[in-house]
């Protein structure tokens, strides 16, 4: 009789760990997608970054932007331990199997260790063009799970619905800072490409994010 009431006992307990942990999952999701909806136009980026950090524990996180003329992508807001270990600009064609995944729009799991190669990414798209990529470059060995994964896929979830609907409202001043950045970023390519003549410099780009689905059509 005691060994009975000691496994209900038990029971009981593992229950209610498991009704808190989804409370608490609940609240964490709760909080993050109100976090990114109070996240101001003009500093909605870096906020979103935080929001990610604070939401995944995870400090390699980086916002990559796209360009339309091609699948090279911007480094724009990142952790601070991220900044050397991925690279300010991810090109596509330095990683095919990587570019093959995102494109398709799944995510990518670095599940093999490839070297380079960060270890989780999820694209974001608008109107079917590749925007935004976020990135964790290093993800922690107990990170490394189905369950993670689900984490992470629910985190672009809320970011691209949440990028999606401010950008609605307020495009010019969440973009503006972003632009001015990408173009100061490109200036300081070309000079280097100047002092190294062996690396042709890229064109100009534009934005699949800024651009909208009526320029498009107009073009």
């Amino acid at each position: 009789m005691n060994d009975l009431y000691l496994r209900a006992l038990e029971r009981k307990s593992g229950y209610e760990k498991q009704i808190i942990s989804y409370q608490d999952s609940f609240g964490k999701v709760y909080q993050f997608d109100k976090r990114l909806e109070q996240a101001a136009p003009s500093t909605y980026f870096q906020e979103a970054l935080r929001a990610v950090e604070d939401f995944l524990d995870n400090q390699t996180i980086s916002f990559y932007v796209f360009t339309e003329a091609s699948l090279d992508a911007y480094r724009y807001v990142y952790s601070s331990k991220a900044e050397k270990v991925s690279p300010e600009w991810l090109r596509m064609a330095d990683y095919p199997e990587f570019a093959k995944r995102l494109t398709a729009g799944e995510v990518w799991v670095n599940k093999n260790q490839m070297k380079g190669y960060p270890d989780y990414a999820i694209p974001l798209f608008k109107e079917g063009n590749l925007v935004v990529l976020i990135t964790i470059h290093e993800a922690e060995f107990d990170q490394m799970s189905m369950s993670f994964e689900n984490l992470f896929k629910i985190t672009g979830h809320f970011v691209s619905t949440s990028l999606l609907h401010k950008l609605q409202a307020h495009k010019e001043e969440m973009t503006a800072p972003l632009i001015q950045t990408i173009e100061n970023a490109l200036n300081e390519e070309r000079n280097s490409h100047r002092e190294k003549e062996t690396v042709k410099p890229r064109k100009e780009p534009t934005l699949h994010l800024v651009a909208s689905q009526q320029t498009k059509e107009n073009d």
